[in-house]
């Protein structure tokens, strides 16, 4: 996704301009995208070709002087070519990070990266700072009529950066691009995995700890008692930070145990040749998803056929590019860049698909770029449901591979989960304690690699830092963790309602760009994060799926196909008890009444056979004898010693607390 917080102030609203709120989304369904100009590109198109401030500058100086006679058109004709011309700086700065990560040892890349850093934070400041005095002069209402109250507020209170910022902004991009060249040179003389992870440490480590200085001094800049509160504050969440210590127990208690035995049927399974031998190169994936990725919606294919026509992306492999993968908009294009390290593997498959969830949503995006924020827990349900929602092709995909690729994609959602809270726990004590040395860091990172377990690599101490997002996107990776709880949300609903699911999909990448994870979720029927008892229940989902589909994958050999319904128990579990609660009182009434009849034959027997004795004599059973587990044999059988819970469990237990949020 984005490669930088975007560093204009401390705290990114999420607030959008009135002119171009997004696409259509709402409780009532998917209703299609907003439509937006896409004209065909050129090759040139896509180089980076420089940008000169000298036409910004003017139109600013153009819009600040013009009077109340000016007319009212002519006022917003030039604000809407100033807000062209951000877009097209911005268009530059995206094509000079590509370049630059295309090869992170050409340092004339470099230079035009940190130019383009450089003009796109002077752009901002004095494009706000000439905002904030026209809403004092005499074309302020006319200005105001353009924007949403909260920008009003934002532009009123914004001060410019000060030099010693600017610098410390500065230095924190060195240090970004000096890791990047780092870690490419562990990549290159490193003989086996060992000598890798012990040589990154030794060269990126020292990195990291400059960087968490310099980024110390950057959150107390901004008035933050230490920079994981600030970085939280400027991604736009609406959720506090203990939600995400009850995610992150509920990660170490629940989906541990889960991850694991899914990782044992993982490992197991036959390796993926099938897939890998059907393509040469990463664009003849792109080939190879295109009809399923139409099929899931057809308004999906415009996007497609764009970026397959356009050829906006740098997708091919090589051993200079930076090892990361990211969409960034393109907003003079209307368009988006996906750039991709890829592994030469079936993995390649996910990673594009993931990249066009995002691709797909910046090509619906009509937000001028100067008032761009994205909310990196919708955005990255974009990305992570589409991965999971094309698992229903895989045998059209990858023929016999397809019981691997798809429990890929659960497993390697499960570790999104627990990854994202082991990262943000990890960077959250890093940031409250910015002088902790190397050598705890290391330990820490260990710690929290069993507690998560993310264990097994035999470099445990060390494996934080080939994770590039700790480097260049600070306190981004939980964001992985929130949104695959959605995505999951979307997945197994689609197990039972396809159409229902996909539709809940298409309307989160149709809300604004700005919207916020609780409203997305709100708007589009899907359950909280942050709602205990929901996450719980999908988990038990997620339980009884793999025990249907996998658990006896290696005694029956049987093609991957579900045996059973997957159970959807949205908005049956209070159904399901108030049945259960009538069921429990026939029951008792039967169990009187069978008592009454039992006690009368006997009285009769007992009259009639006066003076025997009465043996072996037992009252039958007045109801039924519950089982002390609670579960059926044949589904005992079927699953084993496993932790999860079969629908009967589900609904006998009740419904969640707001488990899901529609309207």
């Amino acid at each position: 996704m984005k490669k930088t917080i975007r560093t204009v102030t401390a705290v990114l609203l999420a607030v959008c301009l009135i002119a171009g709120s997004g696409a259509a989304a709402s409780a009532a369904g998917f209703e299609g995208y907003e439509p937006l100009e896409h004209r065909p590109l050129t090759e040139s198109d896509l180089q980076y070709k420089g940008w000169d401030d000298d036409k910004f500058d003017a139109l600013l100086e153009r819009l600040e002087a013009m009077g109340a006679d000016t007319p009212d058109s002519e006022f917003l004709d030039v604000y809407q070519q100033i807000l062209d011309e951000y877009d097209e700086l911005y268009n530059q700065y995206v094509l000079a990070d590509a370049a630059y990560y295309a090869d992170v040892n050409d340092s004339m890349a470099a230079e035009a990266s940190d130019e383009m850093f450089d003009k796109r934070t002077d752009a901002e400041d004095d494009f706000f700072l000439a905002m904030q005095r026209i809403l004092h002069g005499p074309k302020g209402k006319l200005l105001q009529s353009q924007l949403d109250p909260l920008w009003i507020d934002w532009i009123e209170t914004y001060v410019e950066e000060s030099e010693e910022l600017e610098e410390l902004y500065k230095e924190e991009n060195r240090l970004v691009q000096e890791y990047y060249s780092a870690i490419a040179e562990a990549e290159e003389n490193a003989s086996d995995d060992e000598e890798y992870y012990e040589m990154a440490n030794e060269l990126c480590g020292p990195i990291f700890v400059d960087l968490v200085q310099v980024r110390d001094q950057i959150a107390e800049w901004n008035g933050y008692d230490n920079y994981y509160e600030y970085a939280f504050d400027s991604y736009g969440r609406d959720y506090d930070p203990e939600d995400i210590e009850i995610l992150s127990e509920i990660a170490k208690d629940q989906i541990v145990p889960l991850f694991n035995e899914i990782y044992d049927t993982w490992w197991n399974l036959p390796y993926p040749e099938h897939a890998e031998d059907a393509f040469y190169d990463e664009e003849e994936i792109l080939a190879l998803i295109y009809p399923y990725i139409v099929d899931i919606h057809p308004d999906l294919g415009e996007a497609f056929d764009y970026l397959l026509e356009n050829k906006t992306y740098d997708i091919e492999y090589s051993t200079d590019k930076a090892s990361t993968g990211y969409t960034d908009n393109l907003p003079a294009f209307h368009s988006a860049f996906i750039f991709n390290s890829p592994y030469d593997s079936y993995q390649d498959y996910s990673d594009l698909v993931h990249e066009f969830g995002h691709y797909n949503a910046a090509y619906h995006d009509p937000m001028p770029a100067i008032y761009m924020t994205a909310v990196l827990d919708v955005a990255e349900i974009h990305s992570q449901a589409l991965e999971l929602l094309i698992t229903k092709y895989a045998d059209q995909l990858y023929g016999e591979d397809a019981p691997f690729m798809t429990i890929d994609v659960v497993f390697r959602m499960l570790n999104s989960v627990l990854s994202g809270c082991m990262y943000d726990e990890f960077q959250k004590t890093v940031y409250e304690n910015p002088d902790m040395t190397l050598e705890e860091i290391n330990d820490l990172a260990e710690e929290l690699s069993y507690a998560y377990g993310m264990d097994g690599s035999g470099s445990e101490a060390y494996d934080w830092v080939d994770v590039s997002h700790n480097f260049d996107m600070p306190c981004y990776y939980v964001s992985y963790a929130t949104s695959a709880i959605s995505a999951l949300d979307i997945w197994r609903t689609s197990l039972e309602d396809w159409d229902g699911a996909v539709d809940r999909y298409m309307q989160v990448t149709a809300l604004p760009s700005d919207a916020g994870y609780l409203e997305a979720v709100k708007t589009c029927g899907l359950m909280k994060f942050t709602d205990k008892k929901a996450v719980e229940r999908l988990i038990n989902e997620i339980w009884y799926y793999y025990d249907v589909n996998y658990r006896d994958f290696f005694d029956t050999k049987e093609k991957h196909e579900p045996k059973l319904p997957f159970p959807d128990l949205s908005g049956k579990v209070d159904k399901a008890k108030d049945v259960a609660q009538s069921v429990l009182k026939a029951l008792l009434i039967v169990a009187a009444v069978v008592t009454v009849l039992v006690v009368a034959v006997i009285a009769i027997l007992w009259k009639r056979h006066k003076g025997e004795e009465i043996s072996n004599q037992t009252p039958p059973n007045p109801g039924y004898t519950e089982d002390p587990s609670g579960i059926s044999s044949f589904y005992q059988e079927l699953r084993g010693n496993t932790q999860s819970v079969t629908p009967e469990e589900e609904a006998a237990a009740g419904p969640a607390e707001d488990d899901f949020v529609s309207e």
